[in-house]
C-alpha cells in the first residue's frame, strides 16, 4: 500500500466541513486557497492539504477572535501556532508542521547600541525586563495573540505594562515597521525566519533594523496546528499527524527549507528535523 493511499484511506469518513481553518493574514488566506505559496509557512500547509487531498478553504479572521470562538467550543483550527503553557491548557496541538529560526530582539539600526552590561559574551540580550527597567521611557512592540514560545513569553510578562505596546494587526510587520521608524516604539521582537520571508515578498531592505539574539531562548521554533478542544478538533489532528510525521524524512518537505532559507540555515534546520525521527 502506498503512503499516499494509506493517508487517503485514513481520511475515509472524515468530514472536512466539521472544521474551519482560520488564518489572520489575508494574503496567506489567498495563497493557501489558490495554492500560490511564497512563504515557508503557507507552503507547508498547502503541501499537507495536497498530500491528504483536502479541499478545505481557509477563512480570514483575527487571531484573537478565532481563539475566543475556539474557547466557546467552535470547531476551528489555526495553523502555524507556537505552544505555550496557557495555550496547551485550552487547546489541542498537532505535531510540528513547520520550523523557524529563532525569535530575536530588534531596534532601529541608527539608534545607540544596547549597553554592553545587558549583553552576554556572545552579544545576546541577557534579561529583557532588566534592560527595559534601565530605559523607562522606551517601549517594546508585542503583537497580541502571538506567542514567541514559553521562554520569551515569560520574559515579556516581567516587563512593566506601560512599556509594552500591544495591538491587533493583520499585517503586523508593516504596521510595526512604521511605528519603529516614526519613533513611536523603540524595540520589537520578530521571528527572524518570518521577517526574512516578509522582507523578500514585500521587497523591503531590512538594513534599517539591528537585531540581537536573546540569551536562554531556544534556537528553533516549531509551528503547529492549534485546534479547539472538541471531538472534531481531535479528529482533525488525528488525521493530519501521520502525514506530518512522514514529512520529517521526506526530501520534498526538506526542499522547502532550502527554498526559503540560506544553504547553511536550511542544512541546520533539515538536520534538526531529521533528528526528531531519530529520537
Amino acid at each position: 500500500m502506498s503512503v499516499l493511499f494509506a493517508f487517503t484511506l485514513a481520511l475515509a469518513g472524515f468530514d472536512e466541513a466539521a472544521v474551519s481553518i482560520h488564518v489572520h493574514n489575508p494574503r496567506s488566506v489567498e495563497q493557501i486557497n489558490s495554492r500560490t505559496a511564497d512563504t515557508l509557512g503557507v507552503e507547508t500547509i498547502t503541501q499537507l492539504f495536497d498530500t491528504l487531498a483536502l479541499t478545505l478553504k481557509v477563512e480570514q479572521f483575527p487571531s484573537a477572535r478565532s481563539e475566543m470562538m475556539m474557547q466557546r467550543g467552535d470547531n476551528i483550527c489555526l495553523p502555524n501556532k507556537v505552544k505555550n503553557a496557557e495555550r496547551e491548557q485550552a487547546f489541542l496541538f498537532s505535531l510540528p508542521l513547520n520550523f523557524y529560526l529563532e525569535n530575536r530582539f530588534y531596534s532601529l539600526a541608527d539608534v545607540n547600541l544596547i549597553p554592553a552590561i545587558h549583553l552576554d559574551k556572545q552579544g545576546k540580550v541577557v534579561d529583557i525586563a532588566m534592560l527595559m527597567d534601565t530605559l523607562p521611557d522606551q517601549r517594546i512592540l508585542v503583537p497580541l495573540n502571538i506567542s514567541f514560545g514559553e521562554f520569551i513569553d515569560n520574559e515579556l510578562s516581567k516587563v512593566k505594562p506601560q512599556q509594552i505596546i500591544s495591538t491587533h494587526q493583520t499585517n503586523y510587520f508593516e504596521h510595526y515597521f512604521g511605528m519603529l521608524k516614526a519613533r513611536r516604539a523603540d524595540f520589537a521582537i520578530f521571528n527572524s525566519s518570518a521577517l526574512a520571508e516578509y522582507a523578500k515578498t514585500a521587497d523591503i531592505d531590512l538594513s534599517f533594523l539591528r537585531s540581537y539574539a536573546i540569551a536562554g531562548n531556544q534556537g528553533i521554533i516549531a509551528g503547529h496546528f492549534m485546534c479547539a478542544n472538541t471531538p472534531a478538533g481531535q479528529a482533525f489532528i488525528d488525521k493530519i499527524n501521520p502525514v506530518i510525521a512522514s514529512f520529517y524524512t521526506n526530501p520534498e518537505y526538506h526542499k522547502l527549507y532550502y527554498k526559503y532559507l540560506t544553504q547553511d540555515e536550511a542544512t541546520e534546520m533539515v538536520n534538526y528535523i531529521k533528528s526528531i525521527t531519530a529520537q
